[in-house]
Order: structure tokens, then C-alpha cells, then sequence
């Protein structure tokens, strides 16, 4: 279960038309990434400014990314700034543990619980 405790209330969508979004899930998204592109997609298409999107990305932002938001306080930057700490932050992260887990080769066959632990620790990252 994820810790939604510094999800806060956004503004209320005013526009006719509704704006539907899933929040950020890595089952759904593959990277933060992926899920910050398909959100400017979307905002492309519903026509959202960069204000808006500054004050509603917190709304689909789950977790370690929501609470990394609050604590960093991502909410005083523009959105493109928020939008580039949390790739820098999340899928440099991400693309160090799948570097890490194609390089972890089996040396020794003494080693071979530390190796297949290791191995599952980086996989569930």
C-alpha cells in the first residue's frame, strides 16, 4: 500500500470537459518518463496550460513520487522544472538498477545465494 499521506486537495477542474488521467503506476507507465509524456499528451489534447499542469500533476503523482513532490517542493517550480527533477531523480535511479542487473554475472558457484539475492533485490526495483 502506498503512502498517499502528502497527497493534498488540488484545484477543481473547471473546464466542460472532463479530463481523465490514471495515476502514476509503474504496472501502467514503464518509467516516470513514459508517464510524464503521455500526461503532456493528454493536457496537449484537453488544451491545458502549463500553469495547469503545475497545479494538477500532484493529483496522478503516487507514493515516493508524491511525497519526493512535496518534500522538495516542486510545487514553488514551473512544471517543466518538477518535470525534470523527478526523471533526473527517479529514472536515472531505475536505469542504474537494470545497468546493474544485466552486468551481475555468476562468478563462483560459493556465491551463488548471494548472487541470485542480489539479482532478485535489483529485478524488483
Amino acid at each position: 500500500m502506498e503512502d498517499d499521506s502528502f497527497r493534498q486537495e488540488s484545484p477543481v477542474n473547471t473546464s466542460k470537459e472532463a479530463f481523465f488521467f490514471p495515476e502514476f503506476d509503474l504496472n501502467k507507465f514503464s518509467s516516470c518518463k513514459s508517464f510524464l509524456d503521455c500526461f503532456d499528451q493528454q493536457c496537449l489534447e484537453y488544451q491545458k496550460d502549463e500553469q495547469w499542469k503545475k497545479q494538477n500533476i500532484p493529483r496522478y503523482l503516487t507514493g515516493v513520487y508524491l511525497k519526493f513532490w512535496y518534500e522538495n517542493h516542486l510545487f514553488e517550480k514551473s512544471y517543466e522544472e518538477s518535470k525534470e527533477l523527478l526523471m533526473t531523480v527517479f529514472d536515472a535511479t531505475k536505469q542504474e538498477d537494470i545497468r546493474k542487473f544485466h552486468k551481475l554475472k555468476l562468478n563462483d558457484t560459493k556465491e551463488l545465494i548471494s548472487f541470485f539475492t542480489e539479482k532478485l533485490s535489483l529485478g524488483r526495483n
